[in-house]
This record gives structure tokens, sequence and C-alpha cells, in this order.
């Protein structure tokens, strides 16, 4: 079931014959459960050992997706496991903003708030990317953080496509 609802893991599992496929309506259930059983199964067999659960980008998950997480977050609180939610808050679907409501009235999440970074914070984000010690130049950091929003992620990437693009290169020992 697992391999069925995360076709990527079934390298995981080599022995293990896949099952007939299910009518998507009648299997909902069936892979909600089957899911937890391979999450929880670490948590309920000898040492009880934390779980992070980090599921990305969930403005972009669909109505089932966002179910299961629901359930998830309703079944978690015994066991030693923090499950993750991460989501742009501008264009937030009404299907993720209702089950974010979920949560709060049902007391199962807290919802942290993280800002871009600031010039400063990306000058040393760039910096400690680069292994340099000086200033980085003010026009160069303006557009940086001007193109990337101060998003740490959209920074790194694209300090590395330019590097990769040959933009940004290391000559005499100094980055330009």
């Amino acid at each position: 079931e697992i391999t069925m609802l995360l076709p990527d893991l079934a390298h995981l599992f080599p022995n293990v014959q896949a099952l007939p496929a299910l009518d998507l309506g009648m299997g909902t259930k069936q892979r909600f459960a089957a899911t937890w059983q391979f999450l929880a199964r670490p948590l309920t067999s000898g040492p009880r050992p934390p779980l992070l659960v980090v599921v990305e980008d969930m403005h972009w998950s669909d109505e089932t997706s966002l179910d299961l997480f629901h359930q998830f977050a309703r079944r978690i609180s015994a066991y030693p496991m923090l499950l993750v939610g991460t989501c742009r808050r501008e264009g937030m679907p009404p299907s993720l903003a209702h089950l974010m409501a979920n949560l709060s009235r049902d007391r199962l999440a807290n919802e942290l708030f993280i800002q871009p970074l600031t010039r400063d914070q990306v000058a040393a984000m760039v910096q400690a990317i680069f292994r340099v010690e000086q200033p980085i130049k003010g026009d160069f950091l303006d557009r940086l953080l001007e193109f990337t929003e101060g998003n740490p992620f959209f920074i790194e990437e694209t300090l590395k496509a330019l590097v990769e693009a040959g933009d940004i290169s290391r000559t005499g020992g100094k980055w330009e």
C-alpha cells in the first residue's frame, strides 16, 4: 500500500509483491492506514526514537493529501513525532486555509511565520556560502535580495546558477 501511495519508496521493499490497483474511492482509507502504519511502526517497536515528518509546499497539495495530513495530526499525540507542513500564505488555496483553521480549532497545530531574510542576513549568507570575509558589493546584494525576496533557498539556488553560468567566478583567490 505504501509503495502505491509513495512509489519512490518501492526500492526500500524489494521483496514485497505489489498489490493490485485499488479503486481510488475505496482505497483512500486503506492507503491512509498503510501510510500511518509505515510511519508509526518505528515508534511502536522497541525503543521509541523521535520521528520528524515534513510535508513541504502544502499550498500545492490536493484534497486527499491535505486530508492525510489532518489524519496524521490527529494521531500523533501519543507518539514522539513532529509533523511539519510548510506553505506560502499568499495565494493559499481555500482547501489549505480550511485545513489550517481546523488544525488551529482542534489545537493540533502551532503556526510559525518565517520572515524573509534582511539585507544584512543575505550578506552574511553569501559570505558563508563563498567563505569570504570581505563585504559583499551593495549593488549585487540589492539585486540578489530583490530577485530572491529574501528566501534562503532561492538565494542559494540563484548563487549556484550564477556560478554554473560563469557570472560569478573565483579569480586570484577572490570571488567576482
